[in-house]
């Protein structure tokens, strides 16, 4: 474990990419940046519970920051609990690192990486200025290399949702747009909008967005099920009845529910509760009574009086 770690004080301060960033995503990059668990290319396995500790935040809370730097590109989270800081080689220079004894490091660090997290390190490396060249000496068998990259985890194209944010103020909003697109799917394929036709519980709507994007592509019934059962968990997480989560992003999580429903391993478990609440709130109420006048009130009150006085008196 190295003892220090390089931080760019023009990239950390006085970038474009740097002055969106909120306070909880500069202090993200700024641990991603420096964990012990770091190594000399930025692209390493960490364990999630032991890093919210460490940055003194919960695992939630520290999970959602990093879906927050995901969607700006500035680290991605993989399964097997990868981490990829996308922004490493705008601090440390890889002239040191993918040069000189150093290399030697940084080559058996690469080796390690599963085949997919290191064609996303490739992309990376080269969208912040790496030569091709270079990276290519380190991994011949790379794919094009072209400077954009897709998450492992993300199942639609759909771009991410800028953020609103003022950096003294950690009170963050998302920018929503007023009107939704709305667009039917029909059984033949196709995308649906954002959240149409999706009924979303109180638990889930934080990620009400990123489910209508992930969810886009698959049957209405379907995205409605995945919904419903990551509503279930959430639920039961909070009532201490189920571990939730635990160790995904909410994005990753989703992601992974549709793949398990393409080769029809999803089950609908928690999520049966939730429905069956849904469709007792659909089922028609009774109609309230009318309210009583106030004469009529009156004169009820009066006609009680006499019989609460014989109550009284047989007491």
């Amino acid at each position: 474990m190295a003892r220090y770690r390089p931080v760019s004080p023009e990239h950390t301060w006085r970038s474009s990419k740097s002055a969106e960033l909120t306070i909880s995503e500069r202090y993200g990059e700024l641990y991603l940046l420096t964990t012990p668990f770091a190594n000399t290319i930025g692209c390493f396995q960490i364990v999630p519970r032991i890093a919210a500790a460490e940055a003194g935040l919960s695992q939630e809370e520290f999970l959602n920051v990093l879906e927050r730097l995901n969607s700006r590109r500035i680290a991605s989270f993989f399964e097997e609990g990868y981490v990829l800081v996308r922004s490493w080689f705008r601090h440390s220079s890889w002239e040191s690192t993918l040069q000189g004894n150093v290399a030697k490091a940084a080559l058996r660090e690469i080796s390690a990486l599963p085949p997919a997290v290191c064609d996303q390190w490739c992309q990376a490396a080269v969208e912040v200025g790496v030569p091709e060249e270079i990276v290519r000496s380190f991994v011949p068998e790379v794919s094009p290399l072209e400077g954009a990259c897709k998450d492992l985890t993300l199942l639609s194209n759909a771009p991410a949702e800028p953020l609103a944010h003022n950096n003294h103020n950690e009170n963050v909003t998302q920018q929503r747009t007023t009107n939704r697109t709305r667009i039917t799917r029909d059984t033949r394929g196709g995308s649906r909008g954002i959240d149409s036709g999706l009924a979303f519980e109180p638990a889930v709507l934080a990620h009400r967005e990123l489910l209508g994007s992930l969810l886009s592509r698959l049957p209405l019934d379907a995205a409605q099920d995945i919904v419903d059962e990551l509503a279930g968990v959430l639920e039961a997480a909070r009532e201490g009845k189920h571990p939730g989560i635990t160790g995904r992003t909410p994005r990753g999580w989703i992601a992974a529910m549709a793949s398990k429903w393409k080769t029809g391993d999803f089950i609908l478990d928690l999520g049966q509760s939730v429905q069956a609440r849904r469709a007792q709130r659909a089922l028609p109420q009774p109609p309230l009574p009318e309210p009583t006048d106030k004469v009529t009130a009156i004169s009820n009150l009066q006609a009680l009086r006499p019989m609460l006085r014989a109550t009284g008196s047989t007491r």
